[in-house]
């Protein structure tokens, strides 16, 4: 074992570290340590421990990873000179439990078959420049406690085989985070870069700010999501396939985030008032308000209504009937109105 971390060691890290046959574990975090990683550090067999962090590594990771196939833990973190992507050799590390490559500069896409890596706890791959989606093979690591990927260009949705991983292993606690990715609503960025419905941390894309949430949200919204994809959405949908832009998913995000009415899963009224943003949504609702449905006008039968997602019953937005609480009528007469009706307008009965 060699152990040298938080001292001011400098210099580079000798290509002749693989005359060191017998190492099984190199901590020289915190050092000064200005060098590439020699590929000859690759031939180390018995090495299950490599900690490098926190110095000034540069370059590309080496090729021929899977040569270290005892490795268990593996930290290059906040070495901030690392760049290229991750060679699909250490995708093959089975024992591998953590792996850290955070704040670096590190780039293109996470691999489907970092599901080989089954044995993960840990995965931090946060300020880097990682971009594309995350892999739905990740749900196969189900031994997955921490996941950390904000600060980064993985966008798109979170899979819901990910998400699986709430009820798996994914450690939600005070103290630590579990889940972070840049899923922040209403800060810089006006909507987030990533949907996330299992995220205890949601960070902004752009001013980096990170707010830990309450796990109550994040049963809420898992609970929500799930109740809407049985019984409104049609054609086996589900929202983890769905574009940024799709309709349904603008609904969705309207009514998890924006919707001041915060319903629960076991509200009466969520499918209907799900169906109705959905409907303002894909018939573009901005230009009803452009066609007169202001806040306070006057609807049918003299009574005062208001303006479409509006954050009050969804019964009193202009020109929807209601009986006992149950919408039985829409007038939608002469407003130039555009786009597709969904096939989820069904739903109301």
């Amino acid at each position: 074992n060699i152990m040298i971390h938080s001292n001011i060691f400098s210099g580079t890290i000798s290509p002749q570290i693989s005359s060191l046959k017998l190492l099984e574990y190199l901590d020289a975090k915190e050092n000064l340590f200005w060098s590439t990683i020699p590929d000859t550090i690759t031939s180390l067999e018995n090495m299950y421990h490599l900690n490098l962090a926190q110095n000034y590594l540069h370059g590309n990771l080496p090729l021929n990873m899977s040569n270290l196939k005892s490795l268990e833990i593996f930290d290059l973190g906040g070495n901030a000179g690392l760049n290229g992507s991750l060679p699909s050799s250490l995708y093959e590390l089975s024992q591998l439990q953590q792996l850290d490559l955070h704040g670096n500069m590190l780039s293109g896409t996470i691999s489907d078959e970092i599901g080989q890596l089954s044995a993960l706890t840990l995965l931090s791959l946060f300020d880097n420049r990682f971009s594309g989606t995350l892999p739905s093979t990740l749900g196969l690591c189900v031994y997955l406690e921490y996941l950390y990927i904000h600060n980064t260009n993985i966008g798109g949705t979170v899979p819901d085989d990910v998400c699986s991983l709430t009820t798996k292993s994914l450690s939600y606690t005070e103290d630590y985070w579990a889940f972070s990715s840049d899923c922040l609503h209403g800060n810089v960025s006006t909507t987030p870069f990533i949907m996330c419905e299992c995220c205890d941390v949601c960070c902004d894309h752009v001013s980096h700010q990170c707010i830990q949430l309450d796990t109550s949200i994040l049963s809420r919204t898992i609970n929500i999501k799930e109740k809407l994809e049985k019984q409104v959405l049609q054609r086996n949908a589900t929202f983890s396939g769905m574009d940024n832009d799709d309709p349904r998913y603008l609904a969705l995000d309207w009514l998890l985030n924006k919707d001041e009415m915060n319903l629960g899963a076991d509200a009466n009224n969520l499918n209907q008032r799900y169906i109705l943003s959905l409907l303002a949504f894909s018939l573009d609702s901005q230009a009803w308000g452009a066609n007169g449905n202001t806040p306070s006008s006057e609807g049918i039968a003299g009574s005062t209504y208001t303006s479409w997602l509006s954050s009050i019953d969804e019964c009193l937005w202009y020109n929807v009937s209601c009986s006992e609480g149950e919408v039985v009528g829409l007038d939608l007469n002469d407003y130039s109105l555009i786009g597709n009706i969904p096939a989820e307008i069904g739903g109301l009965v």
